[in-house]
């Protein structure tokens, strides 16, 4: 019988999972284009999306960097990148869009 403890493997795990993931700017690009081709084919519905999205983001990043501050964890900080890209795609989205409205 093992007396390993189960997560005695936790970082290189994590450490794996991050390596599948793509990079925060992938992910912020692959979600600008997906809100940006909702922009265009429902703005009201976009909108809505970007503000709902964008705050519970937003949000969760605010209080996992609050968290983070107080206690130090093992979290990878890819995992505040990601809500970081999370945030801010809905706002470059609706920015590209007002732009592209003007321009066209």
């Amino acid at each position: 019988m093992s007396n390993k403890w189960p997560l005695a493997d936790y970082e290189s795990t994590m450490q794996d999972l991050t390596r599948k993931l793509p990079s925060a700017l992938e992910w912020l690009l692959i979600q600008v284009v997906i809100y940006l081709l909702l922009w265009l084919s429902y703005e009201y519905l976009a909108r809505l999306l970007s503000i709902l999205l964008g705050a519970i983001f937003f949000a969760i990043w605010v209080v996992s960097v609050i968290v983070e501050w107080i206690e130090p964890s093992k979290v990878p900080r890819q995992y505040f990148r990601f809500l970081l890209a999370s945030f801010l795609a809905p706002l470059l989205a609706a920015g590209l869009f007002v732009v592209l409205e003007k321009l066209f």
